[in-house]
C-alpha cells in the first residue's frame, strides 16, 4: 500500500469517529429535552390551570367525627374555626356577622362552648380596641344555660380578662368567686399579672381569697406547675412581701422549697431575693444546696441575687467563702458581684482586702467600675476612716469620667457628694463639707433630706455652728424639703448644746402639729432636755404621750425618768416608771448620785436654809 491510501483511510475513520460523536451527543440532547421538557411542561399546566377540583384531603384519624363531617361535607374550615381566623386576623365585623349566623342557626353547626368563648375573646379585642365591645355578659351564660351548654374555665377565664380590660374590680372578683370549677393556669396568671399592677385597689378580704386558692392549686399541682406561672407567683410574693407579711406566700414559696424542684436560674434569683426580704437564711442555705445538688452553677445574675440575700442576712462570711473558694465559675466578675464583695469586707473593716479588691480590678481591666460602684468605694473609706484613700479614689474617678460619656458616666452625682460630706463630717473637716455644699448649691444639684442632716449633724459637733444650722434650716425651706424625724432629733440635740430649752419645746409641738411621731431615742432627749432644765412637769407630760403613741421606752428612757423624778421629789411618778419598767422585764442600771446631790435628798428643805444662814 502506498502513502496516498494510508492517508485517505486515515482521513475516513476520523470522519467516521466525529460522525459517530455527533450521533451519541444529538441523542443525549434529545433525551434531556423530553425528559425535562415534560416537567416543565407538567408545571406551566398547573401554573395557567390550577387543579380547582381539589377542596380537602381525607382526614389522617379515623377516631376525629369532627373532622370527618368537616371533609363528607366538602367544607375547608368549620364555622368556629373560621369564627377563630377572623379573631386572629382582627377582621371583629366578620367576627360578629358570623357569630350572629351561628347563634341564630343558619349554619349547618350549632353553637357550642367553644364558640361562645371566641366570641367572648372577640368582645376583648373590641373592647381594648375602643369600640365598646362589652356586651351582657349574664345574658350570654343565660344563653348558653337555656341551649344546654355548659360553661368550661376557658369561658370564666375570659369573662375575668374582659372585665380586667374594662378595669372593673368588683366585676374581676365576682366572676372568679363565682366559677363553679377550680380554676387553672390561665386563671391565676391573668390575676396575677392583673394584681401587679392593681394591687392597692383590691380589698384584703379578696386577695386573702385568691392566696388561699392559689395556695390549694400550688400543692396540688406542684410537680407540673409552669414556669411563667412559677416566675408571676414570686414576683407577687416579693412585691407584697415590701407592703406587709403574707404567711400564706411565705408557705407557698417554703413548698417549692420542700418539693426540691428543678427551677431556672430565673426563678432561683428571684426566691433568694424574697428569702432576702423575709431574713429566712435558712431557705437561702437550702436552696443553694439544692443547685449544688443538681450541679446547676450559677449565672452572674443569679450570682448576685444569691450573693446579695447573704450579705442582707448578715452572713458575710457566706459572701466570703463563695469568693475565696477554689472551685468558683464565674471570673472575672461583674460590677454587680464586685459592689456586693466591697460592702461585704466594708462590714467586717477589712480594708486591705477592698484595697485588693479595687487594685484587681484595675489591672485585669475586663470589669468597667460604674458609678454605684465607685459611691460604694467611697463609702467603704468612710466606714474604715481612711480619708486619704478616698480623696485618692475621687480623684482617680474623676480622671476616669473625662473619657465616658452616656450612661457609663462617671460624673459625681448627689450620692458621691453626700458619702464626702458624710466622711468629711465625720473627721471633723467641716469648713470643707460646706464647700462642697456651696459647690453642690453652684451646679443646682437637687439636693435632699440627706444632705441637710448630714451638714446639721456636722453643727452639733461643731463649736460655734449655731448660725449655719439655722441658714441650712432656711435653705431646706427654701428648696421644700419637710423636716423629718431625725432632722427634728438633730435639732433637739443641737439646742440642748445650748440649754435652750424653750426652742426644744417648740420644735416638739411642732412634730405634734405636723404628725411626726419621735422614736424611742427622740423621745429620751427630750426627757433628758426637760430634765436638765428642771422642767420636770413637761418631762412627766411627754413621758406620757410617749406611752399613747404606742412607743415602748428602753433602758436610758426608763432610767432618765426614775432618775429625773427622784432628783425633782416626785416619787411617785419614779415609783410608776420603776414599777413598768420591772413589768416590762427592763433592768435599771445604778447611777450613783454625786456626794453634794446625795448631801442635798438626805437634807430637809429647812436644815439646807439653816446651813445656808450660818455660812453668811
Amino acid at each position: 500500500m502506498n502513502a496516498t491510501t494510508i492517508s485517505k483511510s486515515r482521513q475516513f475513520l476520523d470522519e467516521l469517529i466525529w460522525y459517530d460523536i455527533g450521533l451519541i451527543l444529538i441523542f443525549t440532547l434529545v433525551l434531556c429535552f423530553f425528559k425535562f421538557g415534560f416537567v416543565i411542561f407538567r408545571r406551566l399546566k398547573a401554573f395557567i390551570q390550577p387543579e380547582t377540583d381539589v377542596h380537602w384531603t381525607p382526614p389522617r384519624k379515623e377516631q376525629d367525627k369532627e373532622d370527618q363531617s368537616k371533609h363528607s361535607q366538602g367544607l375547608l374550615y368549620t364555622p368556629n374555626e373560621l369564627l377563630e381566623s377572623y379573631l386572629c386576623a382582627k377582621q371583629l365585623d366578620r367576627a360578629e356577622f358570623l357569630f350572629a349566623k351561628i347563634r341564630n342557626g343558619s349554619t349547618d353547626t350549632r353553637a357550642d362552648v367553644t364558640t361562645y368563648n371566641t366570641y367572648l375573646r372577640v368582645l376583648i379585642e373590641n373592647t381594648r380596641v375602643g369600640n365598646g365591645g362589652r356586651a351582657k355578659t349574664e345574658e350570654l351564660l343565660q344563653e348558653m344555660e337555656s341551649a344546654g351548654i355548659e360553661a368550661n374555665v376557658m369561658t370564666y377565664n375570659c369573662l375575668i380578662e374582659l372585665e380586667m380590660v374594662n378595669k372593673d374590680l368588683k366585676g374581676v372578683w365576682s366572676w372568679f368567686g363565682k366559677m363553679p370549677m377550680e380554676p387553672d393556669v390561665m386563671t391565676f396568671s391573668h390575676l396575677l399579672t392583673w394584681l401587679k399592677d392593681n394591687s392597692n385597689a383590691v380589698p384584703e378580704e379578696q386577695t386573702q381569697k385568691f392566696y388561699t386558692a392559689l395556695y390549694s392549686y400550688v400543692q396540688k399541682e406542684s410537680l407540673h406547675l409552669n414556669e411563667d406561672l412559677i416566675v408571676l407567683i414570686i414576683d407577687e410574693c416579693i412585691r407584697a412581701s415590701g407592703r406587709c407579711k403574707k404567711p400564706i406566700l411565705d408557705a407557698i414559696l417554703t413548698h417549692f422549697v420542700s418539693q426540691k424542684l428543678l427551677l431556672s436560674f430565673s426563678c432561683y434569683g428571684k426566691l433568694f431575693t424574697y428569702f432576702a426580704q423575709t431574713k429566712s437564711i435558712d431557705k437561702i442555705i437550702e436552696l443553694h444546696s439544692q443547685m449544688e445538688i443538681y450541679d446547676l452553677k450559677p449565672n452572674e445574675v443569679t450570682c448576685g441575687c444569691l450573693l446579695e440575700a447573704y450579705l442582707s442576712c448578715g452572713r458575710i462570711d457566706k459572701v466570703i467563702e463563695f469568693y475565696e473558694s477554689p472551685s468558683l465559675v464565674i471570673k472575672p466578675f461583674n460590677v454587680i458581684i464586685y459592689t456586693i464583695l466591697v460592702r461585704a469586707y466594708a462590714k467586717t473593716k477589712n480594708f486591705r482586702k477592698i484595697m485588693e479588691l479595687y487594685k484587681k480590678v484595675k489591672a485585669e481591666n475586663t470589669t468597667q467600675l460604674n458609678l454605684i460602684a465607685y459611691n460604694t468605694l467611697l463609702d467603704c473609706c468612710v466606714q474604715c476612716e481612711q480619708c486619704g484613700v478616698m480623696e485618692e479614689i475621687l480623684r482617680e474617678m474623676i480622671e476616669e469620667s473625662k473619657s465616658r460619656k452616656g450612661e457609663d458616666s462617671l460624673v459625681p452625682d448627689i450620692i458621691t457628694y453626700s458619702t464626702i460630706i458624710k466622711g468629711l463630717c465625720k473627721w471633723q473637716q467641716f469648713e470643707k463639707a460646706l464647700k462642697l455644699y456651696q459647690e453642690m448649691k453652684m451646679k443646682k444639684m437637687k439636693l435632699d433630706e440627706v444632705v441637710f442632716n448630714l451638714l446639721l449633724n456636722g453643727c452639733v459637733k461643731q463649736k460655734g455652728a449655731h448660725k449655719i444650722a439655722m441658714e441650712l434650716i432656711d435653705d431646706m425651706k427654701q428648696y421644700n424639703i419637710p423636716c423629718s424625724k431625725y432632722t427634728y432629733s438633730i435639732l433637739i440635740k443641737l439646742y440642748m448644746k445650748t440649754n435652750d430649752i424653750a426652742k426644744i419645746l417648740e420644735i416638739y409641738e411642732e412634730m405634734k402639729s405636723r404628725n411626726v411621731v419621735p422614736g424611742v431615742v427622740v423621745y429620751t432627749c427630750l426627757l433628758q432636755a426637760c430634765i436638765k432644765a428642771k422642767v420636770i412637769v413637761k418631762a412627766i407630760e411627754i413621758f406620757g404621750d410617749m406611752r399613747v403613741q404606742g412607743i415602748i421606752p428602753d433602758q436610758v428612757a426608763y432610767n432618765t425618768m426614775v432618775n429625773g423624778c427622784v432628783y425633782s421629789g416626785k416619787l411617785m411618778n419614779a415609783c410608776d416608771a420603776l414599777c413598768e419598767a420591772m413589768q416590762r422585764n427592763i433592768c435599771l442600771l445604778y447611777t450613783s448620785p454625786s456626794p453634794r446631790d446625795r448631801q442635798k435628798s438626805r437634807m430637809p428643805s429647812s436644815a439646807c436654809k439653816k446651813k445656808k444662814k450660818k455660812k453668811k
